[in-house]
């Protein structure tokens, strides 16, 4: 189907955007060699602020319980937990009080431990084939940022994409810290200096 779609559009290369793909890599390269894998990387504290912002104003009523950022009735939290966190033996702290957990903030903060961990795992173990990008580099220097990023996915320049991009890319501030669960605090904090962030 994907194959299909190149050929009708004439296209060189299919774009997805799913987050939660950064936990199927291995599956994406398995069915498409060639496929360029993208880790967009966010400092956590901005990361937990823009998703707990984004579920209490964007939940819904339904039928199987709310929908929000966490899905249908809790749908996603629930798999990152049993598909996820269960594979995680360093955390077992997060894992004895995940089922209980209720605050969007702390809920994002696990989910940016997990996908920050998976992602420079992934940067580890297939080196150039997966490449890293800070969303504050992206920000701050977008027209440096992208053509590099073209480069890598084997794309020519495309010079209205770069205007776009810096008229609507602008640097935000850093988010303060958040109170977050105990169980989750120390490796959040061990995550953002893996990464790379200042404290």
């Amino acid at each position: 189907m994907h194959g299909l779609f190149l050929w009708l559009t004439r296209s060189r290369r299919l774009v997805g955007k799913y987050p939660e793909m950064i936990f199927r890599v291995r599956f994406l390269r398995a069915i498409y060699p060639d496929a360029k894998i993208i880790f967009l990387m966010r400092n956590g504290w901005d990361t937990v602020y823009s998703i707990a912002r984004y579920a209490y104003e964007h939940s819904l009523p339904h039928v199987k319980g709310r929908a929000d950022w966490w899905g249908i009735g809790g749908r996603k939290w629930q798999l990152l937990i049993a598909q996820v966190l269960s594979t995680e033996n360093d955390l077992s702290a997060i894992r004895s009080v995940a089922d209980g957990l209720e605050r969007h903030e702390d809920k994002a903060a696990v989910e940016w431990i997990l996908t920050m961990r998976e992602g420079l795992c992934l940067v580890e173990s297939f080196p150039g084939q997966i490449y890293m990008i800070r969303y504050e580099d992206l920000v701050a220097s977008p027209k440096h940022t992208l053509h590099e990023l073209l480069e890598f996915c084997e794309l020519n320049k495309d010079d209205d994409m770069i205007t776009y991009a810096t008229k609507v890319l602008k640097p935000v501030p850093a988010r303060k810290s958040h109170d977050l669960h105990p169980n989750i605090y120390s490796a959040f904090i061990e995550t953002m200096r893996r990464a790379g962030y200042s404290i």
